[in-house]
């Protein structure tokens, strides 16, 4: 436990720096359209290519809530080492702020830029992690999503 400790306290010296850049990604057709029936919102401005040709992106669009639940995967692109373990346990605890801010169009690529905003101790057992996740998308001027995400790291 003593080592997962010192690896908070090693985390928080990097707040307020960019903690990782995950690798060029793409949301494919298939990824939407399954996303799509999960979620039970199969629309056509992300499922269905006819119609998006038309739209005002040209094609269809990557759901801003797929797009979302890609957190903890950019999380562990950038190799950083707070994951469930035996000794330690991860809660996503919720979000502060989250914007769509461009579209995400189907083959797209992008990736996510991460800081680190902060790091606080919560009783004697338990690190709030803050971070903030910016979306890329190439060729594009505005990242497709920002969000400000918090994680509860609870040490067994």
């Amino acid at each position: 436990m003593q080592d997962v400790a010192q690896q908070f306290e090693e985390l928080k010296t990097r707040v307020g720096t960019k903690v990782g850049v995950t690798a060029w990604f793409t949301i494919e057709q298939k990824m939407a359209d399954v996303f799509g029936v999960l979620t039970g919102n199969p629309d056509a401005m992300h499922n269905d290519p006819e119609w998006a040709k038309s739209s005002p992106w040209g094609g269809t669009i990557a759901h801003g809530m797929n797009i979302l639940c890609l957190i903890p995967q950019f999380w562990k692109d950038c190799g950083l080492p707070l994951v469930t373990s035996e000794h330690m346990y991860t809660l996503n605890y919720g979000f502060d702020r989250v914007r769509f801010t461009a579209p995400l169009r189907i083959g797209q690529r992008a990736r996510a830029h991460i800081v680190l905003d902060e790091v606080r101790k919560r009783g004697d057992d338990a690190y709030l992690v803050k971070s903030t996740y910016s979306v890329e998308v190439e060729n594009s001027e505005r990242p497709c999503m920002v969000a400000q995400q918090l994680s509860l790291f609870v040490m067994t």
